[in-house]
């Protein structure tokens, strides 16, 4: 069974672009100024096909440049003297980028979200660029690529014999993701007392819940917030980790209410014939 895709129309100055209104800009022009891997991955990167979106020079400008950045920081590193030191977490945002890209074009054909993750993996590697070891750097240039490939194919070819590869880039088989190396090792949690921001913590993402609440409760005393209120007068609200670690006080008791006058019902209710017992019962 065959599914009919429509895809968005292209718009420009708030225009749809067409022949008749004369907005029309021609691939060939675009090709010639600012290269067909730029033509094409702002295509990709405008928006879901299906969706309309709007072409600016700003736009494709601004993907020029991030395959300027790409070019220039695969060249430079070929030969890499880093101390290793941030192996690891290159290593996992390689890996989490290939998944994400994997995943995007198993499942559908957003591959504007696939390009924003590599951009965010070259951001990535720009901020621990002397700090990747040659073994891994080798490996993150050529997984990089790869997955270039599909984008600019122009320059993920050239990028692939600067690496010493022989064969057209495009017949090398996909990457592989390892789930594993993919796994975060640590997340934020956002501490609230009171519903208020209080602090947030860079805890194990493999901890269980109560071992992060534990942490949550010394850091909150840490900081003072509790008001005097010891651990067991606040109940906990945590939610799915990595979200947020919530401290309330623990509600009082409907005995405490009334001790406390002001939230006594039957000081509330003049004229109230029935018995405290009652009252206090909710029978009335």
């Amino acid at each position: 069974m065959r599914k009919l895709f429509t895809q968005g129309m292209v718009i420009r100055d708030g225009a749809k672009m067409s022949k008749s209104r004369g907005n029309v800009i021609g691939a060939d022009d675009v090709a010639e100024e600012y290269g067909a891997d730029a033509s094409r991955m702002f295509v990709l990167f405008a928006g879901p096909p299906e969706k309309e979106s709007d072409w600016t020079k700003s736009g494709i400008e601004g993907i020029a440049r991030f395959l300027g950045r790409v070019y220039r920081f695969a060249t430079r590193n070929a030969v890499s003297t880093g101390t290793g030191a941030a192996d690891d977490a290159v290593q996992r945002k390689l890996h989490q980028t290939l998944k994400k890209i994997t995943e995007d074009f198993e499942s559908r054909w957003h591959f504007n979200t696939s390009i924003a993750a590599l951009m965010e993996l070259l951001n990535e590697l720009h901020a621990h660029e002397s700090a990747i070891s040659q073994a891994a750097m080798k490996e993150t240039l050529r997984a990089l690529t790869l997955m270039m490939a599909p984008f600019a194919p122009y320059l993920a070819q050239e990028l692939w014999t600067g690496q010493g590869f022989a064969g057209p880039v495009f017949k090398q088989p996909w990457p592989q993701y390892d789930a594993d190396r993919a796994r975060e090792t640590g997340a934020e949690i956002v501490l609230q007392v009171n519903g208020k921001l209080r602090g947030r913590l860079t805890e194990s993402a493999r901890r269980g819940a109560r071992q992060n609440c534990a942490v949550a409760f010394r850091e909150d005393h840490r900081q003072g917030h509790r008001g005097g209120r010891s651990p067991g007068q606040f109940r906990r609200q945590i939610a799915p980790f990595p979200e947020s670690t919530q401290l309330l006080p623990t509600p009082p008791s409907k005995a405490d209410s009334v001790k406390a006058g002001s939230h006594d019902p039957c000081a509330q209710r003049k004229g109230c014939n029935e018995s405290r017992a009652d009252c206090e019962s909710g029978r009335h």
